[in-house]
């Protein structure tokens, strides 16, 4: 009995070593997106892409956090230029 639920612990620890991070964060590049944190997004993506590198979700989702942080900033500055600062 011992033998065998020490068989089961191993497989269950070799079987997580192989999980993929790919998909949370994907879901945390989301969150921050939502949450308008453009940088933070950036980087989650950028770690789910390196994950699994032919996924063209993670990929759309790049380049969509990419550029709307860059109308952002760009909006920002337009801001800024009016103020005179």
């Amino acid at each position: 009995m011992r033998k065998k639920a020490w068989i089961l612990i191993v497989q269950s620890v070799l079987l997580w070593s192989c999980v993929s991070f790919g998909p949370h964060y994907f879901r945390s590049g989301n969150e921050a997106e939502l949450n308008k944190d453009w940088d933070r997004a950036i980087e989650y993506y950028e770690k789910a892409i390196s994950e699994k590198p032919n996924e063209y979700a993670y990929k759309l989702a790049l380049l969509r956090v990419r550029l709307s942080a860059s109308m952002s900033y760009l909006k920002s500055a337009r801001g800024l230029i009016a103020f005179g600062k």
